[in-house]
């Protein structure tokens, strides 16, 4: 059955504490009209009233006002049709049984979304670090390379800076090797007479 009321469209995807409170006692009391059509049970209207207004406590300041309007709508007309749970009657008690299977369809609704993004994300961080995986790997051996000629004593420890990381991944990036890329090709210093 559609819902005819002028604002649920307007507040469809908004969770239930962020729909003012009068338009969500309205829309509560045209689920609950829909809910007793399809029930077929007769309900007297103080008792309506009050069902309506616990509901309403409990969608807009208790454990339900996380949920979207829309997964509200579907509790009641799901739940009406007998395919949540709880008796034939419409009552307080039956229709926080089917909100309580609505909440078990947003957590899964919502752990689907996390996972897509999760799975987005890993995607996206592995595809960075495996186009930055060779130049890392050239920057360690670059690394390795400026150690080793310290080490060999080809150059001094105070000529580190002049032997930049970045001019020896370029040599390698040439297609020298750490046994054919000599200090001379990265640094050459100016002879003065």
């Amino acid at each position: 059955m559609e819902i005819r009321n002028e604002y649920y469209s307007g507040h469809l995807k908004e969770r239930c504490r962020e729909v003012p409170e009068e338009t969500l006692i309205d829309i509560i009391e045209e689920f609950s009209s829909i809910a007793k059509f399809y029930l077929n049970t007769e309900i007297h209207i103080d008792d309506i009233k009050k069902i309506n207004g616990a509901i309403l406590d409990i969608l807009k300041y208790g454990r339900f006002q996380w949920l979207p309007l829309y997964l509200v709508g579907e509790a009641y007309t799901r739940g009406s049709l007998g395919e949540l749970g709880g008796t034939t009657k419409l009552s307080v008690r039956n229709i926080y049984i089917w909100l309580t299977q609505m909440e078990e369809k947003m957590h899964n609704i919502d752990a689907g979304y996390q996972s897509k993004i999760d799975n987005e994300r890993r995607a996206s961080d592995e595809k960075v670090y495996m186009e930055h995986q060779s130049h890392n790997v050239r920057f360690g051996t670059a690394l390795c390379i400026k150690l080793a000629w310290v080490y060999e004593r080809r150059i001094m420890a105070d000529d580190w800076d002049k032997y930049t990381l970045d001019a020896i991944v370029e040599k390698l990036k040439e297609g020298y090797s750490d046994k054919t890329l000599l200090p001379s090709k990265i640094y050459t210093p100016i002879e003065t007479d």
